[in-house]
């Protein structure tokens, strides 16, 4: 029997067959490729799992099957070897899917009454809290092993000669309003960096729009005709290519062969800097139309701004917030949170140990969503900007072509004005 699950439901359906997630993530580490396969057996039933990606989220089709009593679980693909197992795999392996473009009832159900319950319910399978058990446990861990030995003190377990670990809660106090400035001040800046960046690919889609139209109106000579069509190809490829150019994986050739001609796919796959080049194919072709200069350079505004947009994604992409800052942060979060249980001890005894896993979980929370917007291009729902702009500039030649269509044979009740030719004079 055939049945087709998302991800997450693969996760609770493996692990309910016995097989590790270790072997779930290598799996997975290799679906954006070609189909792979993940045989599973226990017993004398067998699962195959087979991952065939579909627009930014893998699908899996599982087959039940007999087989002998002998467990297996076996790896067949022709993708990469499978990486060591990373902490940070439930954090990575929401990028690959989880990109969230809001609509009307997505807004609705954001702004309920009842999101506070449905995010307390949800915070057992929130992929941000399961990739921060490192820290969070191991600060955890040492705030056990303080405690036990501040009892066996107490308890006279251990020689009288060793002192009782315990400070004064005053220092923390006074340090406390320098760690929330902290914290605030790299999640400022974090998403200062993420308004930017979709700034940068609002503004692609805006321009994306005007060139097409500019071109379909403008660009009306017969010698022009072909050139539009190359142009406004290679203006929907460039932020294809941008894309790519930002955001690990995926198959350039696969995105754009739909779109533009074989010769011109690998033009742009041959070139070392993709959305450069298709910015200067796009110059050459605007340059070599029949076009006043005055539209010229209207269409020449639209280029730069592509250009800006991308060197602006690079220019976020390639420097992080300045390394010492984050490193700062991220020191005084584990330095102070190891010092905090012998702050605890006098007033809490061993309820110092639950504190400081609450307050180590929702501080290094806090920082740990500071890290996760920083680079904002795994978070935007990149693949769905583009097919927007692919739908934008479908929609535009339709309209051109209709009202082209209403001019030369118009219906009953169709009211487009006619083109003034240049020897009309104005009215008195």
């Amino acid at each position: 029997m055939e049945t087709l699950c998302s991800i997450p439901k693969l996760t609770s359906r493996c692990l309910s067959f016995s097989t590790s997630l270790l072997e779930l993530s290598r799996f997975h580490s290799f679906c954006p490729g070609l189909p792979q396969e993940l045989n599973v057996r226990r017993g004398r039933t067998a699962f195959r799992l087979r991952a065939q990606p579909c627009s930014g989220i893998s699908t899996i089709h599982v087959k039940e099957s007999r087989v002998s009593r002998r467990q297996t679980i076996r790896c067949v693909g022709s993708g990469p070897e499978p990486e060591p197992y990373d902490p940070d795999f439930p954090k990575e392996e929401v990028f690959l899917y989880r990109r969230t473009v809001y609509d009307h009832k997505d807004w609705s159900r954001h702004r309920s009454s009842l999101r506070h319950s449905r995010h307390i319910l949800s915070m057992r399978s929130s992929r941000v809290i399961l990739a921060l058990w490192p820290p969070v446990f191991g600060l955890t861990t040492v705030s056990i092993a303080l405690s036990a030995y501040n009892e066996c003190i107490l308890s006279h377990w251990l020689p009288s000669f060793l002192p009782l670990l315990h400070v004064s809660a005053t220092p923390f106090q006074l340090m406390a309003p320098a760690l929330a400035l902290l914290l605030v001040f790299r999640t400022n800046a974090s998403y200062a960096r993420f308004d930017e960046a979709r700034r940068a690919w609002g503004s692609n889609v805006n321009r994306t729009r005007d060139i097409t139209r500019q071109a379909l109106t403008w660009m009306q000579h017969p010698s022009d005709a072909e050139k539009v069509k190359k142009l406004i190809r290679h203006c929907v490829a460039f932020n294809v290519c941008m894309k790519h150019h930002l955001v690990r994986g995926g198959d350039l050739r696969d995105d754009l062969h739909s779109w533009i001609d074989k010769e011109e796919i690998d033009g742009i796959l041959a070139s070392t800097h993709r959305p450069n080049y298709v910015l200067q194919v796009m110059s050459e072709i605007i340059h070599s139309c029949s076009i006043t200069e005055m539209q010229l350079t209207r269409m020449d505004v639209n280029m730069t701004q592509f250009a800006d947009n991308l060197g602006a994604c690079e220019r976020i992409f390639k420097t992080p917030i300045p390394l010492s800052y984050t490193r700062l942060t991220s020191r005084f979060l584990v330095l102070w949170h190891i010092a905090l249980p012998l702050a605890l001890w006098d007033h809490c005894q061993w309820v110092s140990v639950p504190a400081t896993f609450l307050s180590a979980g929702a501080l290094f929370c806090i920082e740990e969503v500071g890290v996760l917007i920083e680079e904002p291009f795994q978070i935007f729902p990149l693949d769905n900007i583009c097919s927007t702009i692919k739908k934008n500039v479908d929609g535009l030649i339709l309209a051109h072509t209709e009202i082209h269509h209403c001019h030369k044979h118009p219906p009953k009740g169709c009211d487009i004005p006619k083109k003034k030719s240049s020897g009309d004079a104005p009215k008195s």
